[in-house]
C-alpha cells in the first residue's frame, strides 16, 4: 500500500455507470482538478453533491489512466481499469426485501394430576367393642383439559434474489526498481555506442589541439619566424 496524490494532468476521469439501466453513465469526475475528489494519505474520497443512485440498481466504477499518482521516484501513475466487473456495488431496495411471518402454536392438551387424596372406610370384620378400625387408600385424580386454538398463517412474500459474482483484475504497477531494471540494458548499450562514436572524434580534436599548441609555443618555430621577419625587413629596405 502506497500513498497517492492528485494527478498532474487533466482529463483523467473516474466514471460511475448504471449497469441496470443499460450501462448509463450517471456521474464522472476529472481527478486532475475536481474538488469532489480528495486525496488523503492512502485513501481517495469522492463526494457526491447530489446522489444519483436508484434503489435496487447495480453500478460499476471504471478509471482512466493516471487517476492517481504515487509519491515514489517520478510519481508512477495508476493503470486504466475498464473492466465492468472489477468494482461492482448495488443500492438496497427495502420495497423488495423478504418478509416471513412465524406463528407459534401453544400446547392444546393440559394434564392436571392431584396427589395424596385419601378416602376412609370402616372394616367391619376387624372391630371390637368401642373400637373402629378404618382403612385408608390413596386416590390419584387426573384431569385432562383440551383447548382448541385457531391459528391463521400470515402471508409470506419472497423478495427477488439476485446472484452476483466478482472477478479480480490485476493492476500493473511499476515501482522505481522496475524502472531501473528495465532501463539497465538500453543504457549500457547506448553508453557503448556513444563511446565508440566519440573516441575517434576526441582523438582528432586532441591531435589538432596539440599540433596547434606545438606550433604556437615551439622555441625553434618562434626563432625561425623571427629570422624570416628580419629577412623580409632587409629585403624591403633595398
Amino acid at each position: 500500500t502506497k500513498s497517492v496524490n492528485r494527478p498532474t494532468l487533466n482529463g483523467t476521469y473516474i466514471y460511475f455507470t448504471d449497469a441496470t439501466a443499460n450501462n448509463t453513465l450517471v456521474q464522472k469526475f476529472d481527478c486532475g482538478w475536481a474538488p469532489e475528489v480528495i486525496y488523503t494519505g492512502f485513501t481517495t474520497i469522492i463526494r457526491f453533491p447530489v446522489a444519483p443512485w436508484i434503489p435496487g440498481h447495480f453500478y460499476y466504477v471504471t478509471f482512466d489512466s493516471g487517476v492517481a499518482s504515487g509519491t515514489d521516484f517520478c510519481g508512477p501513475e495508476s493503470a486504466p481499469i475498464y473492466d465492468p466487473t472489477y468494482w461492482v456495488f448495488n443500492i438496497w431496495d427495502p420495497a423488495v426485501s423478504s418478509t416471513t411471518t412465524t406463528t407459534t402454536t401453544p400446547p392444546t392438551t393440559h394434564t392436571v394430576t392431584s396427589l395424596q387424596t385419601t378416602t376412609t372406610s370402616i372394616n367391619t370384620a376387624c372391630t371390637t367393642s368401642g373400637i373402629v378400625v378404618t382403612t385408608t387408600a390413596a386416590v390419584t385424580t387426573t384431569t385432562t383439559i383440551t383447548t382448541t386454538i385457531v391459528t391463521t398463517a400470515g402471508p409470506t412474500t419472497a423478495g427477488a434474489t439476485t446472484a452476483s459474482g466478482s472477478t479480480e483484475t490485476t493492476i500493473p504497477v511499476m515501482y522505481p526498481i522496475d524502472f531501473i531494471n528495465a532501463c539497465a540494458q538500453p543504457v549500457a548499450i547506448m553508453s557503448i555506442v556513444m563511446m565508440a562514436a566519440m573516441v575517434p572524434i576526441q582523438a582528432v580534436v586532441m591531435y589538432t589541439a596539440f599540433t596547434k599548441f606545438s606550433n604556437m609555443f615551439n622555441p625553434l618555430k618562434k626563432t625561425a619566424q623571427l629570422r624570416h621577419a628580419q629577412r623580409m625587413r632587409n629585403i624591403n629596405r633595398r
